[in-house]
């Protein structure tokens, strides 16, 4: 089975986490992905390998973020569920 195409970027990254209302440490908790990789990911002081970019447009999809590539110019996120449901609590995620 193909790898899921990556849609995810810094300003991308940093929408889904704040409107899910996690923090960075939140976030590195569930993905696995380093508190510092993530802080200078966002900043644009550093590139994430794409294990790292998999495994946080996962854990964000999981919560109910959906990614969108760009299509007429519109990049951004939307939600799949409702964000208030437990999915979208970094404490449900294992």
């Amino acid at each position: 089975m193909p790898l899921p195409k990556i849609l995810i970027d810094r300003r991308k990254l940093r929408a889904a986490r704040a409107a899910l209302g996690w923090t960075q440490s939140q976030l590195s908790t569930v993905s696995g992905v380093s508190h510092g990789a993530i802080v200078q990911y966002e900043t644009g002081q550093r590139t994430m390998t794409r294990s790292n970019l998999r495994a946080l447009q996962a854990v964000l999809e999981k919560a109910g973020v959906r990614f969108l590539s760009a299509h007429k110019g519109v990049v951004g996120i939307e939600w799949l569920d409702d964000p208030s449901t437990p999915a979208s609590d970094p404490k449900t995620f294992s």
